[in-house]
């Protein structure tokens, strides 16, 4: 009787066991990114230099004209197909950024926006792009809402995207701040 018992054990113990490497195994396999269902999550990196986006003879780019010329570059890429997110922007309008020197931000601000050491920097600018825009799929918290303007790009606390000037005049790149604890 006493080794019968034993090798209950020793079979529960091996099981068990088991159970605990395939467990192992499979919450440290790499996952494929789930898509990203609000706008904020695109944090893919736009680029504007002066060559690609100048509208008039000065060879000068200003900041607000880069910011507008990244802010139409990352909607009309909110635009097109893709499986990376749960919806596509289908049209907008009344396009307009705000701009705020990251330097120039007194304590309460930098606050509000969680503004890092790195991004207080010279040539660098808290970007908010304010639009309207329809959607098709399912944004986050919004849901699914079809032939409706949405006033608001991405709703919570104040993330905003990065601007940097890299090459005065000439070369801009932008960037959402949204960080994801899941990607």
């Amino acid at each position: 009787m006493k080794k019968s018992v034993y090798w209950k054990w020793i079979i529960v113990v091996i099981l068990g066991g088991l159970f605990a490497i395939a467990t192992f195994v499979t919450q440290h396999q790499p996952l494929e990114p789930l898509p990203f269902s609000a706008p904020i999550e695109n944090t893919n990196i736009y680029t504007c230099t002066k060559d690609d986006k100048l509208t008039t003879s000065d060879d000068i780019l200003s900041p607000q004209n880069a910011a507008f010329s990244l802010a139409s570059l990352y909607l009309d890429d909110l635009m097109t197909p893709s499986n990376d997110r749960t919806f596509r922007i289908t049209e907008y309008k009344n396009l307009s950024v705000d701009l705020y020197p990251t330097l120039a931000m007194d304590d309460e601000m930098s606050a509000i926006y969680g503004l890092k050491d790195y991004e207080k920097a010279d040539n660098t600018w808290i970007m908010e792009i304010n639009v309207m825009f329809q959607y098709e799929g399912i944004i986050t918290p919004i849901g699914s809402i079809e032939n409706t303007w949405i006033d608001v790009l991405y709703q919570a606390s104040p993330i905003g995207f990065l601007l940097v000037c890299e090459e005065p005049g000439a070369k801009y790149t932008m960037q959402s701040r949204y960080v994801s604890v899941n990607r």
